[in-house]
């Protein structure tokens, strides 16, 4: 094969992959904030929009992953002619801003609305790195994993370049054009790879096996698990954040930064089964950190806290992909990326979904960092099978030990105080008695409070005590126009 192939066609080949695996993440990231800019004017920040946008970006992710499994294992000309149509197919279909129907509003009609004007372009994005490992390892002879690496890169770059850069200098009409423009860029460079492809033939290519190789269901669980205790990890860290510091961009976006960073970092070809297990002891003393100046106690976070949530999430999502990678099949890449995809979209519903259900606290951290004990404890245990089932063992029951002392003390009568936890898919809040007064938390930070005895329950607290700005307008009011009136408040908290 490698006579067949001029030095300059693979430098071509390559430096055309690399920047198209670079651009697609780009516009995939950047086209969720500009839909979410259009849709919240219509439909506003309700849950049902938030819920629906997250759903629908996960699945178009298993979309695009499912059509490069079907177009690679076309022949070489029908790979070319198949993907830079779905290319074109794409720009022509593209409604941007999307078209939904306002006057049945839901999470059906936003999901058939996004389906329509997006599905179909995000999907062939995502579809663009799992293809081009086809296409430029034909030229190189094995799989080039380290475009995953790079794709997730890209995926960073956008997350920052947004709202840094692109958001504050851009007029969102002209997003929207210039990101057009860009998706047909996108698929100029996969026309002309496609040349390339269809000018090498059907060669001897790294997944030419894919169709006959057996995957063990042992394997598949372990690629979702794996996926699965990542993507839960990071959801579940930020859960734990914003709780907190409420919806500030750097609760989401550093999360999101290290969960895809962790991706690049574990594929790019330079990481190595020590550096892993260095990062899965780092993770464990981490976690033992957090759980013991933070667990499940009701009290601020603390920097302390942040930085420690923080690497919990950098280390475990390291680790857990590390051993996705060491993990990864000598030829059926496709599938193990489909199998990536699924185990993250399991996690988003339970996250979304299950949890809020069976849970009335942010439980699954522990789930997920648990599931990532057990990885470690199996990874540094050696081969001796009793060593590998009680390492991890031990690490997992020392951590609910210590966690369950926790609920101990939040339950504990001598404290003066009781703790009801309530969630929703909405919200997560604690209805705090103590001392005659009611209080509602989102863990340490009081939303609202009132007194419960019978001759102080219409005097105002917090937001609407004597001297806050309420407060003083009340009094302005009665003072100046004494007579009955009624009164609305709205907040826009």
């Amino acid at each position: 094969m490698s006579e067949s192939i001029s030095r300059a066609s693979r430098s071509i080949v390559v430096a055309l992959c690399s920047g198209t695996v670079l651009l697609a993440p780009i516009l995939s990231f950047s086209v969720q904030p500009i839909t979410g800019k259009f849709l919240l004017p219509v439909l506003g920040g309700t849950a049902t929009t938030w819920l629906a946008s997250l759903l629908f970006f996960q699945f178009t992710v298993l979309v695009g992953y499912l059509i490069a499994y079907g177009i690679i294992g076309l022949s070489a000309k029908m790979q070319a002619i198949l993907f830079a149509g779905l290319g074109i197919l794409s720009v022509f279909l593209l409604r941007l801003p999307p078209v939904i129907d306002t006057g049945s509003p839901g999470m059906l009609s936003l999901l058939l609305g996004l389906g329509l004007s997006l599905l179909l372009p995000i999907a062939f994005l995502f579809s663009v790195s799992i293809v081009l490992h086809e296409w430029l390892g034909v030229y190189r002879g094995s799989i080039p994993w380290h475009l995953y690496a790079l794709s997730n890169t890209g995926s960073i770059l956008a997350l920052l370049l947004y709202p840094f850069v692109v958001e504050a200098r851009v007029d969102l009409e002209f997003q929207a054009v210039l990101w057009r423009i860009l998706l047909g860029v996108l698929v100029v460079l996969i026309i002309v790879l496609g040349w390339f492809r269809m000018k090498l033939g059907d060669v001897a290519h790294p997944s030419d096996s894919q169709s006959k190789q057996t995957v063990s269901k042992s394997t598949v669980a372990s690629w979702v698990g794996l996926a699965f205790l990542s993507c839960l990890l990071f959801m579940a860290g930020t859960r734990e954040l914003t709780a907190e510091l409420g919806s500030h961009p750097l609760a989401w976006v550093v999360p999101l930064a290290l969960y895809l960073g962790a991706f690049t970092v574990s594929f790019s070809g330079i990481w190595k089964r020590w550096m892993n297990n260095a990062v899965g002891v780092i993770f464990a003393l981490m976690v033992f950190g957090f759980v013991f100046s933070q667990g499940l106690q009701v009290k601020e976070l603390s920097l302390e806290s942040i930085f420690l949530i923080l690497t919990v999430i950098g280390t475990g999502c390291v680790f857990l992909n590390g051993r996705l990678y060491a993990s990864r099949p000598k030829d059926s890449f496709a599938t193990f990326y489909v199998f990536i995809a699924a185990g993250g979209i399991l996690a988003g519903l339970f996250s979304t979904f299950v949890a809020p259900l069976i849970f009335n606290r942010n439980y699954e951290l522990y789930l997920a960092v648990g599931g990532a004990l057990l990885f470690f404890g199996y990874a540094v245990a050696g081969s001796k099978r009793a060593v590998q089932v009680s390492v991890p063992v031990t690490l997992v029951v020392f951590m609910v030990l210590v966690l369950g002392n926790d609920l101990r003390k939040l339950n504990n009568p001598e404290s003066g105080k009781q703790y009801h936890f309530l969630r929703s898919i909405y919200s997560q809040n604690i209805l705090v008695v103590k001392e005659g007064r009611l209080a509602l938390n989102s863990e340490s930070t009081l939303h609202g409070s009132q007194f419960t005895q019978p001759d102080r329950q219409n005097i105002p607290t917090t937001y609407y005590h004597d001297k806050s700005p309420l407060g003083m307008v009340f009094r302005f009011l009665n003072e100046f126009y004494p007579e009955p009136r009624n009164m609305g408040v709205v907040g826009l908290g």
